[in-house]
């Protein structure tokens, strides 16, 4: 079979490939062991495929129809890895197919701000629609695929642990030479830090961690690997900082495969709290080293470490987490029993059995395509479902000043609101929270999804409290609309606040940016955009009270994110200089629940 595969999109590593990148190197140069092989390369990535025998290698630098259309003439089938179907219209006599790595887009819409998600869901969709079939890498992605756009002609590869397979001959480097590591002394995290990847929940995670049990853990550090998406250009680095971690989680970037090989070989364990893969590449090279593994048990995780990996009980609360780190590593017995069962379970997944079955769904596919009759355009993408229906509302809850958490379960449960709430809860130091050790049971009761947010208290509150909200609105926030408030205004006005309301005006009118509860407005004002003095003047006013001015305000969450929420003073400014926002009145009379 002759293949044409489109890599021109593909990053370099120091760019950030990640495992799309460990995955495509891999699969191709399977591929040109079983079938005939042309390859079309960005000049960035020549060098690390021109080694490879017996593959035509062309580069290219885009994926215009004029540059890619030549070469279609000679293939049986053409391919794209990437996520994507470039170009957008590819002639039918030639069977096509792409590779979808995983619909997070379709989990975690708000991951996905700026019009990143509208871009993911149309190019996907796209390719789904027409490619005559689908490579995806999970059992998991093949149902959710199938869920969203029924009907698609899906084939399951799985992938392996690539750098267990390059270099499991090796002996690996001496760590302590090169990085100044002790063998055995830390817990390793290879991950770019994405959203989903969870690493801000981790690091809370380790702090309790190591303030419970300063005996048993004052010596262990984490280890933060990851590419040119550097842990130190983020709030990361700042609560590394906040919590006096800095000699305990060492933020090391992107490193040569052969050094990140070596550190998960020697690491104690790896720990993978990620909250969405499409299958979970570094836990399969941990499996295969022999180092234990401590995940969640979110979406294909579970699928492909069974039960040779250990899980965290719930990802979402780094309390819960810091104590499942402590059981996972005072069972030694359960570590090494990890340790054997997951160089068998590693070894059933290879870069050579990824390759076979994606050449037998080639084979599958081409047989399928000369009985096709046509393909979907791009106009039937708007047919199939999306972000819109996800849930409405999430409520932040500064509970900073709370004493008593049984007061927060009491006015949750007393809510008569559809919502998702999420608490910034006040940990101080470990020893005196003892009222929190059973938070996460009494939440467990509550009839709204609790994702609660921590705070440390090492800094002053409006510092610290920035950092949260920088997390908070960025990663935590997955609904289409999202309002902060503090707990006593809740509490105050539980009663009176009506939702329905708010979200339906942000619905039906896109000129609105915000709708605001007032309790002492009597009708709806329509607020425009100030400017000159009288903006000037408002910002003087409100900068020293802008999380209070917020308070109640119905915000579109696509427009929150990192470094720009309502405890930011650009965002107040921005606020007042260009939203048109509606003051609606807050009375029992005018509420109904739903």
């Amino acid at each position: 079979m002759k293949i044409l595969i489109n890599c021109i999109h593909l990053l370099s590593d120091i760019q950030g490939a990640g495992g799309a990148g460990s995955y495509v190197t891999a699969l191709v140069k399977d591929l040109a062991k079983l079938a005939e092989v042309r390859l079309l390369v960005h000049p960035r990535n020549f060098l690390k495929f021109q080694s490879i025998p017996s593959l035509d290698l062309i580069p290219v630098v885009d994926n215009d129809n004029s540059t890619i259309y030549p070469y279609l003439d000679w293939c049986d089938l053409y391919f794209c890895p990437l996520n994507e179907l470039v170009p957008t219209y590819l002639d039918s006599k030639v069977p096509v197919v792409a590779t979808i790595l995983d619909l997070q887009h379709e989990f975690y819409p708000l991951f996905f701000k700026g019009g990143v998600y509208e871009s993911r869901f149309r190019h996907y969709s796209y390719a789904i629609a027409r490619a005559d079939g689908i490579i995806t890498i999970s059992n998991h992605e093949k149902d959710l695929i199938n869920s969203i756009y029924p009907n698609s002609n899906v084939y399951v590869t799985y992938l392996s642990g690539y750098l267990a397979d390059r270099f499991l001959t090796e002996a690996p480097d001496n760590i302590q030479s090169l990085l100044s590591i002790n063998p055995g002394s830390y817990i390793i995290y290879p991950a770019i830090p994405w959203k989903h990847k969870n690493h801000y929940r981790l690091i809370e995670a380790f702090y309790i961690l190591k303030n419970f049990y300063p005996k048993l853990y004052s010596n262990l550090q984490l280890l933060l690997t990851g590419s040119s998406h550097s842990l130190s250009d983020s709030p990361l680095s700042l609560i590394i900082k906040n919590l006096n971690l800095e000699a305990s989680v060492k933020i090391l970037g992107f490193l040569p495969d052969k050094q990140l090989y070596s550190l998960m070989f020697y690491a104690k364990a790896m720990v993978f709290p990620s909250l969405y893969e499409g299958f979970g590449i570094p836990i399969v090279d941990a499996m295969k080293l022999g180092t234990p593994v401590i995940a969640s048990r979110c979406t294909a995780i579970s699928e492909i470490g069974s039960d040779c990996i250990h899980y965290f009980e719930d990802p979402f609360d780094s309390r819960q987490m810091a104590q499942d780190l402590a059981s996972f590593f005072q069972n030694s017995d359960k570590l090494e029993q990890l340790s054997t069962q997951g160089i068998i379970k590693g070894n059933e997944y290879s870069s050579v059995n990824t390759a076979t079955s994606t050449l037998k769904a080639f084979q599958s596919i081409v047989k399928k395509a000369q009985q096709r009759q046509s393909y979907v355009d791009l106009t039937t993408v708007s047919t199939y479902s999306s972000f819109s229906n996800t849930q409405r509302l999430s409520i932040v809850l500064n509970c900073l000043n709370l004493t008593n958490i049984n007061q927060f379960i009491d006015l949750i449960n007393g809510l008569k609101l559809n919502c998702q709430i999420i608490p910034i809860l006040n940990l101080h130091s470990c020893d005196q929270t003892e009222n929190l050790v059973e938070f996460r049971t009494l939440s467990l009761k509550c009839k709204f999804p609790i994702k609660p947010v921590y705070s440390f208290g090492i800094l002053d509150s409006e510092s610290e409290l920035y950092s949260i909200l920088n997390f908070t609105y960025d990663s935590v926030v997955s609904t289409k609309y999202v309002m902060y408030c503090s707990f006593d205004t809740l509490a105050k006005y539980c009663n009176v606040i009506d939702i329905v309301t708010p979200c339906t005006y942000l619905d039906a009118f896109s000129t609105l940016s915000a709708v605001k509860l007032c309790p002492d407005t009597n009708e709806p004002i329509e607020v425009q955009p100030l400017s000159g003095l009288a903006l000037a003047e408002a910002y003087e006013t409100l900068k020293k009270i802008k999380l209070k001015f917020f308070e109640l305000t119905f915000l579109k969450s696509t427009l929150q994110s990192e470094g720009y929420h309502p405890g930011c003073f650009k965002y107040l400014s921005q606020f007042l200089s260009s939203s048109t926002y509606l003051k609606l009145p807050m009375h029992p009379a005018s509420l109904k629940f739903k």
